[in-house]
């Protein structure tokens, strides 16, 4: 998986202090990810993309050559539109965790750790083989 962009967010933590028992904040950064691109970035560029621009444009230039322009037109509007959605949906982050040495206190009970990650994780977040993060409410990686 390789990062695109991103960006840096300051995030507040609270916490008890050991010695005091007092609760106190600490503000630090972090990378925010924009844009990413998974494993099978390839699949994407070099077999989906040429798919479905092959299928559109044989399409529109045998079926559709002989209706109206208004009619060919849409068809490329809805084409690049398909073509964007997926773009976004492929380079966006999917929800990955940061890793966390101990679970966080005021939910402690609902984070697991996870050995292959060497993290704590929430109960809906699990471990991606493919790009080797915890990903919230992970489904699955597609290739398409």
């Amino acid at each position: 998986m390789a990062v695109l962009k991103q960006t840096q967010e300051w995030v507040e933590q609270v916490e008890e202090d050991e010695e005091t028992g007092q609760m106190r904040t600490q503000r630090f950064t972090r990378p925010r990810l924009i844009w990413i691109m998974g494993p099978y970035w390839p699949m994407l560029m070099f077999v989906t993309y040429p798919l479905i621009l092959g299928v559109s444009a044989w399409t529109l230039f045998t079926v559709l050559s002989r209706q109206l322009i208004i009619i060919q037109a849409f068809w490329w509007c809805a084409t690049l539109g398909l073509i964007y959605a997926l773009a976004m949906t492929a380079f966006r982050d999917p929800g990955i965790l940061y890793k966390h040495a101990s679970p966080p206190p005021q939910n402690e009970q609902s984070w697991r750790w996870n050995d292959t990650a060497q993290t704590y994780r929430p109960l809906r977040a699990f471990y991606d083989p493919d790009c080797a993060v915890i990903v919230e409410e992970f489904d699955h990686t597609c290739p398409w």
